[in-house]
C-alpha cells in the first residue's frame, strides 16, 4: 500500500535504493535513474517502469525507485539493472525464483 502497488499472485515488486556511506548509520540516499528489465526462463523480456519515491524531506530523505513485473509462477526471473546517479553508476544482474 505504501508504494501504491496492489498485491497480486502474478506481480512482483522491485525496490532499488542507492545509498552513499560506510554503514546504515551514516548512509545517505542518492537520487538515481534506474532502468530495469526482467527476463523469464523462456527468454521473454519485459521492461520495468521504475518511479522515484521520496520519504521525508531535506538531506535525511529516503529516495527509492520502485517498479512491478509480471510473473507466471512457478518461474525464475533474471533482473538486469542500469543505475545512474550523480558521480557514478552501476550495472547489476540477479535472479529470483518465484513459487505459488
Amino acid at each position: 500500500r505504501q508504494y501504491g502497488i496492489t498485491r497480486a499472485d502474478d506481480t512482483v515488486m522491485l525496490l532499488v535504493s542507492v545509498r552513499k556511506g560506510v554503514d546504515d548509520a551514516t548512509a545517505v540516499s542518492l537520487p538515481a535513474r534506474v532502468t530495469a528489465t526482467a527476463i523469464d526462463l523462456r527468454g521473454n523480456r519485459q521492461a520495468i517502469a521504475m518511479r522515484e519515491l521520496r520519504s521525508g524531506d531535506g538531506p535525511d530523505a529516503l529516495v527509492d525507485a520502485v517498479g512491478i513485473a509480471g510473473v507466471d509462477v512457478p518461474d525464475t526471473l533474471r533482473f538486469e539493472l542500469d543505475v545512474a546517479y550523480a558521480g557514478g553508476g552501476a550495472q547489476l544482474a540477479f535472479a529470483r525464483d518465484f513459487h505459488p
